[in-house]
């Protein structure tokens, strides 16, 4: 995702089930995210929908950039781990979800994402751009919740990518 990439509005419809993802300054330029089915299963397009999902979702452009990075760096955009549970290797505990959420955290996603409907009867999530945003709905949530994090992240639309890593 380019750093100088033009802010963009995003606003879910709702009867249509698509993200309509206008620019300001060209509304015939308009990319729709299908929010029902399956994620992307090349990359390239996975990382792009991922910034979209965020801003879905309440993040800022900046901000979903930042959390593109994080997603990148927590699982490689691998979507056995964006949308299930593994072990983490550096301290044996369960990780969940495109963050690698544990301990009550994870519990908490996994109740966010049951009530959504977004769990598979083996304890995965659903591998569809609908699971991909409420996973950044539930990240706006927690981030919102705990002020020090809100005030550092949340309340910055324009943070930069030092500020995000610091955050």
């Amino acid at each position: 995702i380019q750093a100088n990439q033009k802010p963009t509005n995003i606003s879910s419809k709702v009867a249509s089930s698509k993200i309509d993802n206008s620019s300001n300054n060209t509304a015939n330029n308009k990319i729709q995210i299908d929010i029902k089915a399956p994620v992307a299963p090349k990359k390239d397009q996975l990382v792009k929908d991922t910034y979209q999902l965020a801003q879905a979702a309440g993040f800022s452009p900046a901000q979903a950039r930042a959390l593109v990075g994080e997603v990148g760096r927590e699982n490689g955009f691998n979507p056995n781990t964006m949308f299930g549970f593994h072990t983490d290797q550096a301290n044996s505990k369960k990780n969940g979800g495109i963050f690698s959420w544990q301990g009550s955290r994870a519990t908490a996603l996994e109740a966010h994402m049951r009530a959504k409907g977004l769990v598979n009867a083996n304890g995965t999530f659903k591998q569809t751009n609908e699971s991909l945003q409420a996973q950044f709905e539930f990240l706006r949530k927690e981030i919102d919740a705990n002020p020090k994090w809100k005030a550092s992240f949340l309340d910055k639309k324009n943070i930069t990518n030092d500020e995000a890593r610091a955050a």
